[in-house]
């Protein structure tokens, strides 16, 4: 088995990529769970679907997805 060498350049550009990964999946997690308690705020205002989906930006399909239990 040949192992290449890498430069520590490289590798620094590779482990950043790593940790800007890393942080880019938990932001998203965030965001969607901000979504859904906007969602899920907009909905107990007796907001319908639709106007939520148009609020937040999205379809009115995900919006339902969003206020979903």
């Amino acid at each position: 088995m040949v192992t290449p060498i890498v430069p520590e350049e490289v590798s620094t550009h590779l482990n950043e990529a790593s940790r800007l990964r890393s942080e880019a999946a938990r932001a998203n997690s965030e965001s969607a769970a901000e979504s859904r308690l906007a969602a899920q705020l907009l909905k107990e205002t007796g907001m319908r679907v639709r106007d939520i989906g148009e609020i937040l930006g999205v379809s009115y399909q995900r919006a339902g997805q969003l206020i979903s239990p």
